[in-house]
């Protein structure tokens, strides 16, 4: 988005009151590959109505606001698109156009990177925002007018604090079924953003965190399949991402359904908004050396602690959600969950087993029910340590190792009958799996085969006149 102003805190502020517009569209003109601008018209118009914050001559951040005046935009993000294929190079999963997702699209992980690189990497527009939003939301320009900015300058050196205001990000709730799941997500204020990417890819402490990562994966019975990829030049890094946990998590699934007679599933409830922000610091340092160095303010870990108290007004549990950087944050919490279950599962003796782990999501392969019961034990122990918990909703196991390796809606989308003939008795099929599985992977597959058969049709019959 091209905006013309003098201050890039304006800049950030155009960009996130531009996110509250409802812009009248052409359809299908939301989902253009093209780079497109909301009109200034819109955007001051909305600047009229008095959310425009008043900026003093020196350089301040935003969160210096007059009271509620932050917007919280509520959205919902279009899952499927139209033009999209269904696999392949520029397929659509959730709202995102997948670039040669069944390609071997070369990837590397952020622990391969040197500490140069992972600054690039984290400083990309889509790392610093991996929301589903429209692509004429682009965030290039002012990550680099910040990143100039705040060359050689310190947040901590401000006059004000920014944990002394609220709305310091730009908060946003995306629906996950279509009913009441509601998710928070957060844009970072874009200062506190470049400022921890620069602490952290720091070489020192890019050489810290790694080294920390190394310890973590060096269990052999766990595997964590949600560290941060980046795909080469041409490609989408979440389509590295999808690709990897296709890879690693259904298909790794599936072969370890030869050596294994039981799955357990269970995921961590609510892990972003109830991570302790001190624990961070415990995962890079050890616990025992955090808690005697805790004020010292030189420590990665203590620096990643106060910038995400900084984003939260002083609060120390929960770390925003929606960008790569505070995926890489909760990876080191959740490495070293997996380091602290490993060594309590050596003490007990219990060594036949596998866990794939995908961000807060884990599957345990184990030979009897007693074991995954155990694993499970120690697990809900080891989080209740970090102030974490498992979602005993969603904590099952099962002898069908196969079945349950692959998703409930895209098993049931397997079995539906997909080639039907008739378009509208094909459309009938899809709405009845989209009342089963609203917003699922498999319904927004299912639109975009549906749109690619009502393309061809459009262009069969124009051809015909």
């Amino acid at each position: 988005m091209v905006c013309a102003t003098a201050s890039w805190f304006g800049v950030m502020e155009t960009i996130f009151f531009a996110l509250t517009l409802r812009c009248k569209r052409p359809p299908g003109s939301l989902w253009n590959n093209q780079e497109q601008s909301v009109p200034r018209s819109e955007i001051s118009t909305c600047f009229q109505q008095g959310f425009r914050a008043p900026f003093a001559d020196e350089w301040k951040p935003c969160w210096q606001r007059r009271a509620n005046s932050r917007p919280c935009a509520t959205f919902y993000c279009p899952t499927a698109s139209p033009g999209a294929a269904s696999e392949g190079p520029g397929a659509y999963r959730g709202g995102v156009r997948v670039s040669g997702i069944h390609a071997k699209n070369a990837s590397r992980s952020i622990l391969e990177m040197t500490a140069k690189q992972a600054r690039a990497f984290l400083l990309k527009p889509e790392s610093y925002c991996s929301l589903d939003l429209p692509p004429y939301f682009t965030f290039a320009k002012i990550l680099s007018a910040v990143s100039k900015e705040l060359l050689g300058k310190s947040v901590a050196s401000m006059s004000s604090k920014p944990r002394d205001h609220e709305g310091v990000n730009y908060s946003m709730l995306s629906n996950r079924d279509g009913r009441h799941a509601w998710r928070p997500f957060q844009l970072i204020h874009p200062a506190l953003y470049v400022s921890l990417v620069e602490h952290i890819t720091k070489p020192a402490n890019w050489k810290m965190v790694c080294d920390r990562f190394k310890e973590f994966q060096a269990p052999a019975n766990f595997k964590c399949l949600s560290i941060p990829l980046e795909t080469s030049a041409n490609g989408v890094d979440k389509a590295a991402q999808i690709r990897n946990w296709w890879l690693g998590i259904e298909q790794g699934s599936i072969e370890l359904a030869l050596e294994f007679n039981y799955v357990f599933h269970a995921d961590i409830t609510d892990c972003y908004a109830d991570i302790y922000t001190h624990s961070i610091s415990w995962a890079v340092h050890t616990k025992p050396l955090a808690k005697a160095k805790k004020t010292d303010k030189s420590l990665i870990g203590n620096i990643i602690d106060s910038h995400i108290q900084d984003m939260r007004h002083g609060q120390t549990n929960g770390v925003p959600q929606g960008c790569v950087l505070m995926d890489f944050i909760a990876e080191l919490l959740l490495g070293y969950a997996d380091l602290e279950l490993s060594n309590r599962l050596k003490v007990d003796s219990i060594t036949e087993f596998q866990v794939l782990r995908y961000r807060d999501d884990y599957r345990i392969f184990v030979q009897s029910p007693e074991a995954g019961e155990r694993i499970l034990k120690a697990l809900t122990e080891v989080l209740i340590d970090l102030g974490l918990k498992l979602n005993s909703g969603k904590t099952s196991g099962s002898l069908q190792v196969v079945a349950s390796s692959i998703k409930a809606d895209k098993r049931a989308w397997i079995r539906a009958s997909q080639n039907e003939q008739n378009l509208q008795k094909h459309l009938l099929i899809i709405h009845a799996h989209g009342i089963d599985y609203p917003n699922s992977g498999s319904l927004t597959v299912a639109l975009t085969q549906f749109h690619e058969r009502l393309v061809k049709a459009s262009e069969s019959k124009t051809r015909e006149f």
